[in-house]
């Protein structure tokens, strides 16, 4: 497995157990609540060390569909959960604001974590 797939495997191991259906891709139509894990922006970018790479990954965070109060509730709760999850695996950068994540004619009210794994690429 490249290094590349193994650490959104690693993240998507992670995330297990949280009451999430969690998606390594995008889906076509996503089984909410959700974690949905994208390369970042920059995907991949050199590192503090000579040989190594910074790897940027946003996990998507998709509330069910319910009323704004109960699904912030509820994102709020998963953000935190999310988090400690992925503590001892990846640093987090950020958690952006919720918005209004578009898929297969649907809305579901979101938010991103945009994390990061300093990696040397070779294979795993």
């Amino acid at each position: 497995m490249n290094a590349l797939k193994n650490l959104r495997a690693r993240v998507t191991a992670a995330l297990d157990g949280l009451g999430l259906t969690v998606y390594d891709h995008v889906p076509a139509r996503p089984n909410t609540p959700a974690a949905v894990i994208t390369p970042g922006v920059p995907y991949i970018e050199p590192g503090d060390t000579f040989g190594s790479w910074k790897v940027n990954l946003v996990v998507s965070l998709l509330g069910r569909t319910a009323t704004n109060q109960v699904v912030t509730d509820e994102l709020d709760e998963t953000i935190t959960n999310t988090i400690r999850a992925l503590d001892p695996l990846v640093d987090l950068e950020r958690v952006g604001p919720y918005y209004r994540y578009a898929a297969n004619n649907a809305e579901y009210l979101a938010t991103d974590l945009d994390i990061y794994d300093i990696n040397d690429l070779k294979e795993t």
